[in-house]
């Protein structure tokens, strides 16, 4: 068994050799998952930059240059992996008649860039002139630096439910309040850990270093139980991994360096050393399906 390893005796016959076995450190692992095993899965950014159709966001750089899903989309995709989950599908804005339609009937699945063209569609929908176009922009689209989407602007919350009723008679959606973190890896997020325990994602700001601010966005699925640690899965849009299956694929005790692999830790292939914030997700639990597990039949298969 591979992972970080306590030592313990393996024999108490005194005539014998001490001899000493490594065992793997196991956790108890808790996933939001739906109840054939399924998990959220996503999209990675980089699929969506310059020059791809539906990736450039409505705020540019503070130097004029064009923001792309692939540059500064973290937070965007994070949030679409819940909308994905919930099988939302995406309209089209007739510019003929200034309404939403979805195509054939049924609109296209959401993809980060489906759902960043919805978002400039509504403001086209919305805008009286190029003034007001401009101030719905600011009101939905995130500054230079601070990741693509306002997630406190009620106007971005309006356009997620004109979104949502498109697919569903529920107007369900919200922002639940920031919860300011600065937790390094392996400590308990309470307020976080009892969100998931509802059966709600999270997207969280992570740092690259011990001091330093955030710097990226994932989406939190789950939490794992490492002795008095506790570590958080997520699907990582900019760095990996997007597809949770491989972990939904196991079954607890899982052990630690599995856990820690797919985790906001120090410990997975590109580090994350804090969580600085947390932005919790609510509404669309009784539509996605997904309930925090510790006993899901580790079948994996996507949720999205």
């Amino acid at each position: 068994m591979s992972g970080n390893t306590d030592t313990v005796h393996g024999t108490s016959d005194k005539s014998a050799k001490p001899s000493k076995t490594a065992v793997a450190q196991m956790g108890t692992l808790t996933l939001l998952t739906r109840s054939d095993g399924s998990v959220p899965t996503g999209w990675s950014q980089g699929k969506f930059g310059p020059g791809e159709k539906n990736s450039r966001l409505g705020v540019d750089s503070v130097e004029g240059k064009p923001r792309t899903i692939q540059s500064s989309g973290c937070g965007l995709c994070s949030l679409v992996v819940y909308f994905g989950a919930a099988r939302l599908c995406v309209p089209s804005l007739d510019r003929s008649n200034n309404v939403f339609m979805m195509a054939n009937g049924v609109g296209e699945p959401i993809t980060p860039g489906l759902f960043n063209r919805f978002l400039m569609d509504c403001i086209e929908q919305e805008a009286e002139s190029k003034k007001h176009r401009q101030e719905l922009i600011h009101k939905v689209y995130a500054p230079d630096g601070c990741g693509a989407l306002l997630y406190r602007s009620s106007k971005i919350v309006e356009y997620i439910d004109t979104l949502i009723t498109h697919n569903c008679a529920e107007k369900p959606f919200r922002f639940c309040e920031r919860i300011d973190a600065y937790a390094p890896p392996g400590k308990d997020i309470p307020k976080l850990t009892a969100h998931l325990d509802t059966g709600e994602p999270a997207i969280i700001g992570v740092a690259f270093s011990p001091s330093g601010p955030p710097a990226h966005q994932v989406l939190c699925v789950g939490y794992g139980r490492v002795g008095d640690k506790v570590y958080y899965p997520i699907v990582d849009s900019g760095f990996g991994p997007v597809d949770m299956d491989p972990l939904a694929k196991l079954s607890n005790p899982v052990s630690a360096k599995d856990i820690r692999a797919y985790s906001a830790c120090e410990f997975r292939h590109k580090a994350y050393h804090k969580i600085v914030w947390v932005m919790p997700l609510s509404g669309l639990a009784s539509i996605t399906g997904l309930l925090a597990r510790t006993d899901w039949n580790g079948a994996g298969s996507g949720a999205s």
